[in-house]
């Protein structure tokens, strides 16, 4: 042991190390701050192997602290008597759920051969109701996570892979939890999706997914619901009491991203939702009665968006409207229209609504004589309706008079700007598709008002054209026969006469 002492510093080495605390590439490990947090940390030197210091106070219940550092990661063990335990790295953790992976700390127990998962905010409590267990299966070359009555399925399972196949459109297979538990002489599966806080049950008597929140619903085999056609991020739901597809009032559960991507595919429209940035999920019920889905109110612009992307030429079974003429009503809408103030969502989800409205301008600008249009090739191009802008801009402009009664949200309203087409050309192009549209969806745009008579100009063209044909003809005629002259002393006749007639075919 090698001991130094700097007579300017004070600072007193040990074997080159210092002994106030760890150093920084010690300290700037994420294992760190999880297991000490804040707490000062006063090591000393350690001679056991692969570890270079011993922390001179006990942690957890009399437990001495060793640690070491090996490429770049945090190297701890925790003794106390025969009991000996390492942390293991959390990316050894993979075959589990992300949450067993990222919220937890993975101790090795030496003396028992299994592994600890305990959470991280109490990471040094061997016995804690939440511990979960890692454990070699007797007679079994398998692993199992366990804790008391309840066993996590491994993410490559048989169970997690047709859970998962289930639920892909709203969760990565690595976001399911998959728990067997036993009640009795029953046994279940709880499926749970922590991030958009939904769950799922099955029980060992039943083949049915049955949701934990909205009770006597059950997955339906059909995820048909007559509209959003070409939607894939949704889950239907039917009453767990009925044997017909489509007996009883079914649920849709919808989520809401930031994030959505979409584009032809089959000819039609695809659209995919990024499981990543879901916000929340929301319920939306089916009333094939009436023929709509009936939303919480807090969706209503977002779902106006989501059919405006899955419209298509012929109309919805369930609406019978098209999607572009379903988001046309749902912004005309009373609910829409009677909000008291819009939230951020609200915001974006206006943006693009009248994002889908194709860009026009001048071009030149100064002339005007041509337009530059901004089609979505992803889309259709009844799709792109030329109403979105303005029914966006009009429900804006509507929410800056109402906010004088929200003085927080003035502000920020006037900031807020919509990227619309030129005036003039969005009207023209009104005029011109109303010919392709329905009555209340832009059929009443048609006018003649703007209309030109040109009937007179049309007939005396058709008196002027002749004249300038004979005319043209006639100078042609001497034209040819003046040019041809020469050429009758060096050719034929006959090659003279053919070449008169083609000339005189062509000024015909």
């Amino acid at each position: 042991m090698n001991v130094h002492f700097n007579l300017l510093s004070g600072t007193l080495l040990v074997n080159g190390l210092p002994l106030d605390q760890p150093p920084r590439s010690y300290r700037q490990c994420p294992m760190y701050s999880t297991l000490f947090r804040h707490a000062a940390v006063e090591v000393m030197p350690c001679m056991a192997p692969g570890f270079d210091f011993s922390t001179k106070r006990s942690f957890g219940g009399d437990y001495a602290v060793q640690l070491g550092l090996k490429d770049g990661e945090l190297l701890v063990r925790a003794q106390k008597g025969d009991q000996v335990f390492e942390v293991i790295p959390p990316r050894l953790m993979g075959a589990y759920p992300s949450h067993f992976q990222d919220d937890y700390v993975h101790w090795l127990d030496q003396s028992r051969n299994i592994v600890q998962f305990r959470l991280k905010s109490d990471p040094w409590n061997t016995v804690s109701p939440s511990i979960w267990t890692l454990s070699a299966i007797p007679g079994l070359s398998k692993w199992q996570l366990a804790k008391g009555e309840s066993a996590v399925a491994g993410i490559s399972s048989k169970t997690s892979r047709h859970i998962a196949s289930i639920l892909d459109p709203l969760a990565e297979p690595r976001a399911i939890h998959s728990i067997f538990q036993k009640s009795g002489p029953e046994q279940r599966l709880h499926v749970d999706v922590p991030t958009l806080h939904i769950g799922f049950l099955l029980s060992s008597r039943s083949s049915m997914l049955e949701s934990r929140e909205y009770r006597s619903m059950v997955v339906d085999d059909d995820q048909g619901v007559g509209t959003l056609v070409g939607l894939k991020s949704k889950i239907v739901l039917k009453p767990a009491n009925t044997n017909g597809p489509h007996s009883g009032n079914r649920m849709l559960l919808v989520p809401e991203s930031e994030s959505i991507s979409y584009g032809q595919k089959g000819g039609h429209v695809v659209v995919t939702v990024s499981k990543a940035q879901i916000s929340k999920v929301h319920a939306l019920t089916v009333d094939a009665d009436l023929g709509r889905l009936v939303d919480n109110g807090d969706i209503g612009l977002y779902l106006a968006y989501l059919h405006a992307l899955t419209s298509f030429c012929l109309v919805d079974r369930l609406t019978t409207k098209t999607g572009t003429e379903q988001t046309l009503s749902t912004m005309s809408s009373a609910a829409i229209n009677s909000l008291e103030r819009l939230s951020q969502d609200h915001v974006r989800s206006l943006r693009l609504l009248a994002d889908l409205s194709p860009g026009r301008a001048f071009y030149p600008l100064n002339l005007r004589s041509m337009q530059v249009v901004q089609w979505d090739n992803r889309l259709s191009y009844l799709s792109q309706h030329g109403h979105f802008a303005q029914a966006a801009e009009d429900l804006l402009q509507r929410a800056r008079k109402a906010a004088v009664f929200f003085p927080e949200t003035q502000a920020e309203l006037q900031q807020v700007t919509l990227c619309l087409p030129d005036p003039h050309l969005l009207e023209r192009d009104n005029i011109r598709s109303s010919t392709f549209r329905v009555s209340g969806f832009g059929a009443e745009d048609h006018t003649s008002k703007y209309d030109v008579d040109t009937r007179l100009a049309i007939a005396m063209l058709t008196q002027h054209v002749p004249r300038m044909s004979q005319t043209w003809q006639a100078s042609c005629s001497e034209t040819v026969t003046s040019d041809l002259l020469p050429l009758s002393r060096q050719g034929s006749s006959g090659e003279l006469h053919a070449n008169t007639h083609v000339l005189m075919g062509l000024a015909a």
